[in-house]
């Protein structure tokens, strides 16, 4: 798991760091950001299939991608 603090939307590398986590198949990886995430770093979660969500004011966080809307990754 990871969670970006910053104001500005997480880029690709702060996914790719996910990169090793998400490749061992016994893992699920999310990334939650306070300010969303750049198109890049969209679409290599897809592909690397890591649950991204977006948290509001009060900390909830918000399915961002289909695999964190799907139902095996709610417990990630």
């Amino acid at each position: 798991m990871q969670v970006d603090p910053s104001a500005r939307p997480a880029p690709l590398r702060d996914v790719e760091c996910l990169r090793p986590t998400a490749t061992t198949e016994s893992a699920g990886c999310a990334c939650f950001s306070l300010a969303g995430y750049g198109d890049a770093a969209r679409g290599r979660a897809g592909e690397l299939r890591i649950a991204l969500f977006v948290l509001d004011r009060a900390g909830t966080p918000r399915p961002v991608n289909e695999t964190a809307d799907a139902p095996h990754t709610h417990g990630v």
